[in-house]
């Protein structure tokens, strides 16, 4: 039954009615098997048959022989839905155990191609979570049913583009960088009467010259969409060089915030190094890092 079928694709591709397949036949004994043909053979009997070959198996395919085998593979076994996690950190194995046991067939992908999650999942892609045009081509070349940014606040507004560029489930891509963003969020709470502090959203060094004299020091410089505290750091008082010290450009994938203690967001990139945490204690700000320039007590 498949072989008849596959004749029929076959035939349709090569535009050749007449065309009688052998097993052991390849693109030597077809001119017009090329590439682009090979691509054509693989779409039209993925769509015939409701089968999906990755790229891999593609290229493998070198007789007709390769193609009925693995078309009657993939025919016996149940077609799952596909899952793209962004993370494969360990933080994301729970979420990739639990959707393979819920019968998912789960790809995982991160710029790490030796994180835990890549050896549990079915397939590994290395892209960057945040390269978010990245992501969602390759989204649609394995059409995936759906997308999910577990324990990953940096993947959170992937997810939510994909999401809405495939129609697939999931939240709105501007609520989603809406609460991501800090400076975005922080002018949300004040638009609608949260409590929040002050602040300024910059772009750049040249704005914030500009905007230096608004600022109550000492302050803290934030990125907008960093995660766990990383980037933070209190500035005493302004100057060009104090603030590049204090900087954090490449911390950030969208840009800098500046958060003062009556709070300043930047929206662009400086370049401080390290990774710190801060926590309110009694109504005192604290901040404690690990860092290039050692450990900081405030």
């Amino acid at each position: 039954m498949i072989k008849e079928k596959l004749q029929d694709i076959f035939r349709e591709v090569f535009d050749d009615s007449d065309l009688m397949l052998r097993e052991d036949m390849t693109a030597k004994d077809i001119e017009e098997w090329d590439s682009l043909a090979q691509s054509q053979l693989s779409e039209t009997i993925e769509k015939e048959f409701d089968v999906s070959f990755t790229a891999e198996e593609i290229a493998d395919l070198d007789t007709v022989r390769d193609f009925i085998e693995l078309t009657e593979e993939k025919v016996k076994k149940p077609v799952l839905k596909k899952l793209l996690m962004l993370g494969g950190a360990r933080a994301q194995m729970p979420a990739i155990k639990r959707a393979k046991e819920l019968g998912y067939y789960v790809i995982t992908c991160d710029y790490l191609p030796d994180n835990p999650g890549h050896k549990i999942s079915d397939e590994y892609k290395n892209i960057s979570t945040v390269e978010k045009e990245q992501v969602l081509q390759f989204a649609k070349e394995r059409q995936i049913d759906g997308v999910i940014a577990y324990a990953s606040d940096p993947s959170a507004m992937t997810a939510a583009y994909v999401s809405d560029c495939l129609k697939l489930p999931g939240s709105s891509y501007n609520i989603v960088r809406m609460m991501c963003e800090k400076d975005l969020f922080r002018k949300f709470q004040k638009e609608n009467g949260f409590k929040t502090p002050s602040f300024i959203s910059l772009s750049s060094l040249d704005e914030l010259k500009k905007a230096e004299k608004k600022i109550a020091f000492p302050c803290v410089v934030k990125p907008v969409d960093s995660s766990g505290s990383r980037g933070v750091s209190k500035v005493e008082n302004g100057g060009g060089m104090n603030w590049k010290r204090h900087s954090c450009w490449h911390l950030t994938f969208q840009g800098v915030e500046e958060l003062s203690l009556k709070t300043i967001y930047l929206r662009h990139i400086f370049s401080f190094t390290g990774m710190e945490s801060y926590i309110m204690a009694k109504y005192s700000f604290l901040l404690w890092g690990i860092s290039d320039f050692g450990i900081l007590y405030l």
